[in-house]
């Protein structure tokens, strides 16, 4: 009886402990996105259509949010959570060349727009063949 405590103990602890490590998410948070009452709704709109296609985790679905992603940044380009969502998306579907110019905007908007930006970077850096 002890032993099972003990496993469901450490399933436990194991559980929280992987959940820690997990990434964090990318928030385009809508008042940072916000520049103009014009075009705004449908932005916001394709942002979120967007979203729900990059949080699918498919490859096929990063796609279309790549097609979201950059309708939304017709209207505001300057968003840095933005930018390093399309680069993502960019460089788990085609053309991953293209994701270069998306993270290195999004770096250079916002520092420390996500913790594995650099990495991001480097494997954008990777796919256009630039060591």
């Amino acid at each position: 009886m002890k032993f099972i405590k003990l496993v469901i103990l450490f399933t436990i602890i194991s559980a929280f402990s992987y959940s820690s490590l997990a990434q964090e998410r990318i928030h385009v948070k809508k008042k940072d996105f916000y520049v103009s009452e014009d075009g705004f709704a449908a932005a916001w709109k394709s942002v979120k259509k967007g979203n729900f296609q990059f949080y699918q985790h498919r490859p096929a679905n990063y796609k279309r949010a790549v097609a979201y992603y950059k309708y939304a940044l017709e209207y505001n380009s300057e968003n840095a959570e933005l930018n390093l969502l399309t680069a993502i998306c960019l460089l788990r579907s085609d053309p991953k060349q293209e994701a270069l110019k998306y993270i290195q905007k999004a770096i250079d908007l916002k520092e420390d727009v996500h913790p594995r930006a650099v990495f991001f970077l480097a494997r954008a850096l990777h796919m256009n063949m630039e060591f």
